[in-house]
């Protein structure tokens, strides 16, 4: 099994081909923390347990539930709860012959690439999230949290915040340049890393400190076919009145 890092820190980890049955990803995960119980939880006895699922892959998934492939832009796990999970592991178990990569951003290297005037300008700074914009309804209520955070583990100061729900509390045409900077910022290449799936691949990242996406350039009568853990997370947002 081949093991790499594709940033300099330590945010996104890569295990090639080493996990092959869904007991190898329950036992691994268990080493990371409190497994999240999903809202869409595969089933009763494995509400751990995560199944991103095309139609060309359900037949292949069995009773429990499954979800579309889901997440086509920029964002973080569960960032309109009050504490998102830390960690989001996802193992491979189908993936089409092309197409259907992940790609991960590195908001550590991010942050720390811009100038201390930014930094200071951003770091006292909260984001907001409009749950009526959320698509979900999951929790009915704003939520906010800091935009600039510092890793409990790695000590490291980073961005915070997902592609398609920032919203900064700041003047509206100030905090629409910010926004507006910061996405243009972030999503430069360098900050980037795109994988390339094979079956029984592995990846663990760090859900406080990057971003992923999924890229819907493949044939849809392949199946392609992922399963999600995610860690508990400690507490960061806060509600807003609405």
């Amino acid at each position: 099994m081949e093991f790499f890092t594709p940033f300099e820190n330590p945010s996104v980890m890569i295990f090639r081909d080493g996990f092959d049955t869904q007991e190898k990803l329950f036992s691994f995960s268990k080493f990371f923390g409190e497994f999240y119980h999903d809202y869409n939880k595969y089933s009763e006895d494995k509400p751990w347990l995560f199944c991103l699922a095309n139609e060309a892959a359900k037949k292949f998934v069995g009773d429990g539930k499954s979800n579309d492939n889901i997440g086509g832009y920029w964002h973080t796990d569960y960032g309109f709860l009050l504490a998102p999970p830390k960690y989001t592991i996802i193992r491979c178990v189908m993936i089409p012959p092309t197409g259907g990569e992940t790609s991960l951003l590195d908001l550590i290297s991010a942050y720390e690439d811009l100038s201390d005037e930014m930094k200071n300008l951003l770091d006292p700074l909260w984001t907001i999230r409009d749950w009526k914009n959320d698509g979900r309804n999951i929790v009915r209520k704003d939520i906010s949290h800091p935009l600039v955070m510092t890793h409990p583990t790695l000590n490291k100061k980073h961005l915070y915040f997902s592609y398609r729900h920032l919203k900064i509390n700041f003047q509206d045409k100030i905090g629409n340049e910010l926004v507006e900077f910061l996405k243009n910022h972030v999503t430069q290449e360098k900050y980037i890393y795109t994988h390339k799936w094979k079956p029984n691949d592995l990846i663990v990242w760090d859900n406080r400190c990057t971003m992923h996406k999924v890229h819907f350039d493949f044939d849809p009568s392949y199946p392609r076919w992922m399963e999600r853990i995610a860690i508990v997370g400690n507490e960061t947002g806060k509600y807003l009145d609405n």
